[in-house]
C-alpha cells in the first residue's frame, strides 16, 4: 500500500512537473517568432497587457478559496462538493464584474500611461474572464488529485495558443493585439469547455444559498 501511494505521487509530480516545463517553454518559442513577425514594440506591449491581465485575475479573488482548496479533496459528497466549488466561483465572478467596470473608467489613463498601443476594453475583459474561467476548471481536477486532467490542458494550452499566433501569421500577416489576446481566449475557451462538462455532470449547476461566514 505505501508502495502504491510513493507509485502514485511520484507519478504524479512528474506528470505536472513536464506540464509546467512545458508552460515555460512556450516563451523561448514565441518570443522569436512574434519579435520577428510584430517587431519588439508590439511584443512588449502584448507582454504588458498580459501581465496586467494576470495581475487582475490574480487579485479578483480577494483571498478567497482557501477553505475550498483545503476540503474539497476529502469531500465525496456530490452535494457538499458541489457548494464549496459554486461558492467560491461565483464570489469570484461577481468580484470581477466590480473589478472590470472600474478598469471600464480608468482604461484610457492605463493605455496612455503604459501601453500606448490600440486595443480594446472587450478584449481586455474577456481575457479575464476567460483566466477564470480556465483556472476554475482546471483547478478543481488539481484539487481533486485528477492530475493528468489537470496537466494535460495546462500543457496543451500554450501550444494551441502558439498554433493560432502562427496561423495568424501565415493568413493576416499584420497582427493587432487584439488578435494575440483572442488567440488566449479561444485556446483557453477551447480546454475550458470539456472540462466544465465534466465538473457539471459531477457537480450539477446550482447558485447555492450560502452565509458571508461560509465564504472563507
Amino acid at each position: 500500500m505505501a508502495f502504491n501511494y510513493k507509485k502514485t505521487f511520484l507519478k504524479n509530480n512528474f506528470i505536472v512537473t513536464v506540464a509546467h516545463l512545458l508552460i515555460y517553454a512556450k516563451g523561448i518559442l514565441l518570443l522569436p517568432i512574434l519579435i520577428k513577425y510584430l517587431g519588439v514594440s508590439i511584443y512588449g506591449a502584448y507582454s504588458l497587457i498580459v501581465g496586467y491581465t494576470g495581475l487582475i485575475y490574480g487579485v479578483s479573488s480577494l483571498g478567497i478559496g482557501f477553505k475550498y482548496q483545503r476540503f474539497i479533496p476529502s469531500i465525496t459528497y456530490k452535494r457538499e462538493r458541489s457548494k464549496l466549488f459554486y461558492i467560491q466561483f461565483y464570489f469570484q465572478l461577481i468580484s470581477i464584474f466590480f473589478i472590470c467596470i472600474i478598469l471600464y473608467f480608468v482604461n484610457s489613463q492605463i493605455k496612455e500611461l503604459f501601453i500606448k498601443y490600440n486595443y480594446s476594453f472587450a478584449i481586455i475583459g474577456g481575457t479575464i474572464i476567460m483566466l477564470f474561467l480556465y483556472s476554475q476548471s482546471t483547478d478543481y481536477f488539481r484539487y481533486t488529485h485528477r492530475i493528468k486532467l489537470f496537466a494535460i490542458p495546462v500543457a496543451i494550452n500554450p501550444y494551441l495558443n502558439i498554433i493560432f499566433i502562427v496561423l495568424g501569421i501565415f493568413f493576416f500577416k499584420n497582427l493587432t493585439i487584439d488578435f494575440l489576446l483572442g488567440t488566449s481566449i479561444l485556446s483557453m475557451a477551447l480546454l475550458s469547455l470539456p472540462l466544465f462538462i465534466i465538473i457539471i455532470k459531477e457537480l450539477g449547476f446550482s447558485i447555492p444559498k450560502f452565509k458571508i461566514k461560509e465564504i472563507y
